[in-house]
């Protein structure tokens, strides 16, 4: 995100431009982080993909700036929201706020508000990049969250593992592997 967008969203979680930089440095890996670990239940992927069928996050994406310029297209970003974040992060939401807000130096009402907000574009660009690549198929959600372990580890922050009640970002790309529904079988 640029620094306009970066300082509209913090306006509209009741934040500054600096606390919402920090809060975005823990908040997208820890959604991230929390999307792998779910593709690495039985029905994870299959919700997510359910998930992304049902909503039109990817459709958020399209003017950001007015998605997170307050009005009408800010609320349906939260409304978007509806049921994602127990999907993504199931009991630990409230760690995970936490730890951002820790992180931001954010209040927890700001550092939950980005979280939420967050939800719904991280699996509209999901979305996007699933769609673009061949669609929604059972394996591509943890395909594509596999592919990016690597990168979500490094910008994991400290402690979000534990956040997200894992032992390392590291165990739910194993788990997520060994949970892919197998290709051609």
């Amino acid at each position: 995100m640029s620094g306009p967008l970066i300082s509209q969203l913090g306006t509209a979680i009741g934040g500054n431009a600096d606390q919402t930089a920090r809060g975005l440095a823990g908040a997208v890996p820890a959604i991230l982080g929390g999307l792998l670990n779910n593709a690495s239940l039985p029905s994870g992927a299959d919700e997510l993909i359910g998930a992304m069928a049902e909503g039109n996050h990817d459709g958020l994406l399209g003017n950001l700036g007015a998605v997170l310029g307050g009005g009408d297209a800010t609320q349906a970003l939260a409304k978007a929201d509806a049921g994602l974040l127990p999907m993504i992060l199931g009991d630990r939401n409230s760690a995970v706020t936490d730890l951002v807000g820790a992180l931001s130096g954010m209040n927890r009402s700001s550092s939950s508000s980005l979280i939420d907000m967050l939800a719904p574009l991280a699996v509209g660009f999901l979305s996007r990049q699933l769609r673009a690549s061949g669609g929604l198929s059972p394996a591509a959600p943890t395909d594509l969250l596999q592919s990016q372990q690597s990168s979500i580890v490094t910008a994991a922050p400290p402690g979000l593992a534990s956040a997200l009640g894992m032992p390392t970002l590291a165990s739910a790309s194993a788990a997520a592997v060994a949970a892919a529904p197998k290709r051609g079988g």
